[in-house]
């Protein structure tokens, strides 16, 4: 039994939206977004693997004075971000251990997401597309992309009243201010190594009474003749 062809107005526009995506996915212009969306998915699994071979090879005490070094310069923030990296330092290197990955940081970022923004995409010279090691170069270029890319998604999704639901009562306005206002590419970039040369100076910041280590000096022992020739062999 055949049923006869439905020419209807419904069918015909279902046929002319299958048509005209079609068109679409096949055009010159879609091609080129799907390809610079790999460069940049490709690039973003690149450096995020440099960093994570760096992050498994440097010491336990480096990494400690690394984020030391960066909550020095966050101005008035700088002794409670000291405060909470001592505080919470062994769930920080737990969380970076799980999360830290190329998969999950470039999904977060949104590089390899169709929803991101456009970008002047830094593409990976031929000659670093070998095995990746903690010692390759990240290119300075690539991490200000990237910064600029999280600073535009934050503005464009995330109102100060959603990011107060998440955040401190007491801070939220000071922090979501620096996100929108003071958070620079190329400082960032700076200040985690990537770009210039890292400065690294002393740190020395101010601790609470629960998390201050007291150094305790012992007094010298001071013994008797008596029983300093005691130690003495007998000959």
């Amino acid at each position: 039994m055949e049923l006869p062809r439905d020419e209807d107005s419904i069918c015909k526009i279902c046929k002319d939206m299958v048509t005209q995506a079609r068109d679409q996915l096949q055009s010159n212009e879609t091609q080129s977004a799907t390809m610079r969306l790999h460069e940049s998915c490709s690039n973003c699994h690149k450096t995020i693997g440099i960093l994570r071979k760096r992050f498994e090879e440097t010491s336990y005490e480096d990494f400690l004075v690394s984020l030391l070094q960066i909550c020095r310069n966050v101005g008035s923030l700088s002794d409670s971000c000291s405060m909470l990296v001592f505080k919470y330092y062994e769930n920080i290197v737990e969380a970076l251990k799980k999360d830290f990955t190329p998969g999950d940081v470039c999904h977060i970022n949104g590089q390899c997401s169709l929803l991101q923004h456009s970008h002047d995409l830094y593409v990976y010279p031929e000659d670093q597309q070998a095995e990746l090691k903690a010692t390759d170069d990240v290119p300075c270029e690539f991490c200000e992309q990237v910064v600029n890319h999280m600073r535009d998604t934050l503005v464009a999704n995330t109102s100060e009243v959603e990011f107060h639901k998440v955040l401190t009562e007491q801070y939220h306005s000071t922090v979501y201010y620096y996100l929108v206002s003071e958070l620079k590419a190329d400082k960032i970039c700076r200040l985690i190594g990537i770009c210039g040369d890292r400065v690294v100076v002393p740190v020395a910041p101010l601790l609470p009474r629960e998390l201050a280590v007291k150094a305790v000096t012992l007094p010298n022992k001071l013994i008797g003749q008596d029983e300093a020739n005691s130690y003495i062999k007998p000959e």
